[in-house]
Parts: structure tokens; sequence; C-alpha cells
């Protein structure tokens, strides 16, 4: 783990790099006209030129961001992280940190400190009150982010024009079998919650750090969060499903609180930063190379640090009541979480070694808190399971699921699952239906329903597999 994010660390710094190249790449004209040895850019015609600065950065910065997300997800697999929903959660995690460091600590500092460099060197005695005048400046751009993040963000959402490209491109491509035509037209999308949540939740870290350095960021980004309130509403309930393998018991939900924090600890730092750089010009008129008033607002800058304080506290205890919960919970809990959420449901008619049936009703007022340190003692239910037959201790705690499937744990599909039946498309030469008969002959179940190749060898299905109910 620890080289795991040591090469996160290295990442994020050395990615800058090519982020750096491609804004070298889009002042292009400007550049050749300075250094000799790009002098023949100038002489490419102009369209090349407006071609080279005004798509290739977008296009080159586009793909960047879409690398990131695989090279992290592969520092995942090298930590030796075994599970899809495992690596999201790792991956959440190093591209937030990215997308801190990159998208709001870089440019809040560069901006704050090239707008305050030529006063600075003009009077380096006045850095700190420059300091304090010019950071808040950076808020200009966030105001910008969060307005574009709103409308264009949102907007590419319902549109989805990446998505519908790559559904005609899949469809010429990886359209060769039935089973792949049904899953490119028909099977619902599934979100990478581990590369949404950071997006979302630097857009908190932002308005947090200046809902008080510049107010208006307050209202813009309620009606941000509103309009992607109404986009992933629609996207949930008509585009995205969740998978089995996707299934992480909620816990996004706590990292996302996290999150969250940082962007409380950023704004209370700001904040008391501000406070203790703040000048007071009363003494003498001030200048913009000269403000060398005494500080003015040191009891605000320490209310700031006993606010830090208290954060921190609150933050600590949080993690220190919740975070063993969010991982698991106690044995005290887990006959009554474990398929019977509700108190009057546990172990019901469970058939004991005599042939006789108990009934257990729990008692409404026994209800011990998921931190109780000592277990719950139960009057039967324990001494009933031991003496319960391997069937039915089984059936109690291994039970149909509710959508009647079977409950098959770790086991393999290809060794628990019943076979899946061989979808083969139907053709004008009856070879599909000839190839079906030969398949069953052979004891292999086979069909050709709801599939036709045509003469082109083009794959179509006009329904879904007719196994889908079993899977």
């Amino acid at each position: 783990m620890a080289i795991s994010y040591a090469a996160t660390a290295a990442l994020i710094i050395f990615w800058s790099i090519p982020v750096a190249f491609v804004g070298v790449i889009s002042n292009i004209e400007g550049l050749c006209q300075k250094e000799s040895w790009l002098a023949w850019l100038c002489t490419l015609p102009p369209i090349v030129v407006g071609i080279i600065q005004g798509i290739l950065p977008p296009v080159l910065l586009a793909v960047l961001m879409m690398l990131l997300p695989i090279v992290l997800r592969l520092l995942g697999r090298f930590e030796g992280i075994p599970t899809y929903t495992g690596l999201e959660l790792s991956l959440m995690t190093r591209y937030f940190i990215f997308q801190v460091v990159h998208s709001f600590l870089i440019v809040t500092l560069s901006s704050g400190i090239m707008a305050a460099l030529p006063s600075i060197l003009s009077n380096p005695s006045s850095i700190a009150g420059l300091l304090a005048k010019y950071l808040p400046q950076a808020s200009t751009f966030f105001l910008t982010y969060i307005i574009l993040q709103g409308l264009s963000g949102v907007a590419g959402g319902f549109l989805n024009a990446v998505g519908l490209v790559l559904y005609y491109v899949k469809l010429s491509l990886l359209a060769s079998t039935p089973r792949s035509v049904y899953n490119i037209k028909y099977a619902p999308s599934t979100i990478a919650w581990g590369t949404v949540f950071p997006g979302v939740t630097l857009l908190v870290v932002i308005t947090f750090a200046y809902s008080i350095i510049s107010p208006i960021i307050n209202g813009l980004a309620c009606f941000t969060f509103f309009l992607f309130y109404l986009l992933y509403k629609y996207l949930f309930l008509y585009r995205y499903t969740q998978p089995p393998s996707a299934d992480t018991g909620g816990l996004f939900f706590p990292k996302a609180l996290q999150h969250v924090f940082v962007g409380m600890y950023v704004q209370q730092i700001c904040l008391c930063a501000l406070f203790f750089l703040a000048r007071n010009n009363n003494d003498k008129p001030s200048t913009p190379t000269c403000n060398n008033g005494k500080p003015s607002a040191i009891p605000e800058g320490a209310l700031m640090v006993v606010l830090i304080v208290i954060t921190a506290g609150v933050h600590m205890i949080m993690n220190d009541s919740f975070g063993p919960l969010a991982k698991a919970l106690p044995l005290s809990q887990a006959h009554r979480t474990f398929r019977h959420p509700e108190p009057s449901l546990a172990l019901e008619d469970v058939d004991t070694g005599s042939g006789s049936k108990r009934k257990e009703t729990a008692d409404p007022g026994d209800v011990s808190s998921p931190i109780d340190k000592k277990p719950r003692v139960s009057s039967s239910s324990e001494s009933d399971i031991e003496h319960t037959p391997e069937s039915d201790y089984d059936d109690a705690i291994f039970a149909h699921l509710p959508d009647g499937t079977e409950d098959y744990g770790f086991a393999h599909p290809a060794v628990s699952r019943p076979q899946r039946i061989v979808w083969i498309p139907d053709d004008s030469l009856g070879l599909g239906r000839e190839e079906v008969q030969a398949n069953k002959d052979a004891g292999v179940k086979a069909t050709t329903q709801n599939a036709r190749m045509d003469e082109g060898g083009k794959v179509d299905v006009t329904g879904p597999p007719v196994d889908l109910l079993k899977f």
C-alpha cells in the first residue's frame, strides 16, 4: 500500500508535465514568434495553426484525463485489491486527491501568487498584506468553473453524445453474436462511482473554501447541485443500474463525507490565514506597493483556530463512532440483520432434531445498541441452530433470495449456476437451425429464438435471451 500511494503521489506531481505541454501547444502562435527554433511553425498555413492550437489541446487534455483513472486503477491492482468494488473505492480516494491538488490548490495558489508577484518583487516586506489581498481573486475562476459544470456538464450528461457515438461503434465492431447485440442495445449501463464521486465532492470543496471569501458562490453552487440532482435522478431512473458486483453496501457515502470535511478544513484554514494576514492601514495611506500596517484581525484569527480544533474533534469522534460500523456489524446484531431486518422475523419455524418446531419471536424491548460491547444473549435461537439438521440450518440461514434465485455465495458461476442456453441466430439458409439440432443431439441446450442474421452477416435481435430470467 505504501508503494502504491507513493506512486500515486509521484503521478500527481509529474502529471503536470504533460498538462503543461498541452498548455504550451494552445499558445503555439505566440511561441513560434519568440523562440527561433519554433519559427517554422509560423510558416504553416493558418488553418493548420488553428487546428494545432485550437482543436489539438482540448483533445489531448481529454485523453490525459481519460487515461488518469485507468492508471490509478492499475495502481490499485498493484496494491493487491482483489475486488471491483475495492478498486472503485481506492480509485475514489486517489482521484479525489488528484482533483484537489490539480484542480483546486494549484489553481488557487498560482492565481493569487501570480497576481501579487509584481508588487512582492518591488516591496518584499509587504508580502503578508498583498497575499491577503490577492489570494481571494482566484475565486473568479471557480465561480466560472461552478457555472460551467452546472450548465455544460449537466447538458452533456443529458445529451450523452459520447455514449451515442460509442453505441454505433460497438454495433459495427463488436456485434457478432446475439448476446453481444442484446447487451449493446438493451443492457443498462453501470456507473463508475470511483470517478463520479470525486468530481462532485470537488465542487463541494470549492464551495466550502470560497463560501465566505466570495459568498456569491453559494447561490451558484445551489443552482449547480440542483441541476446535478435532476441529471442523476434521470440517469438512475432510466439509464443506470447497480449490478451485484458493484454493490459496496454504501461504502462510498462515508468516503464522500470525509471529502466534505476536507472542504471544511480548507475553508477554515484559508479564513484563518486571511485574518492573520490582514493589516490595518489607518497609520499611513496604503499604496499598491506598501501595506505595512499593524495586524487588524488577530481575535478573529484566534477564533478560527478554535473552530479548526472543534471541527477536528467532531471529525475524530465521528470516525471513532461510525468507522468500525462501516466495515462490519457487531455479532450482537448479526441475527437481526442477516436476512431478517425486522426483529419479529428472526428465525421462525426452525425444525429441531426431534422433529418439533420452535418459533422465536424477538422481544421488542430487548433491543441492543449496534455498538454494545456485550452481545445480547438469545433465549433459544443459538441452541436451536446447534441441534438443527444441516438441511434445515441451510434453509434458515442460506434461504432463497427475495427474487427467487439461489444464494451461491462465492462459488464460481461456471460450477454453480445453470448452464446457459447457446443462442444462435437464425438465417435464410437454415444453418442456424441445423446447428441448434446438432447441439441438442449432443445434450447442449440451444435456440434461435429472437435472433436472426441477414444475408450480409449482420446479427439482430427482436427480444431478450430465453434464459434471461435465470441469470
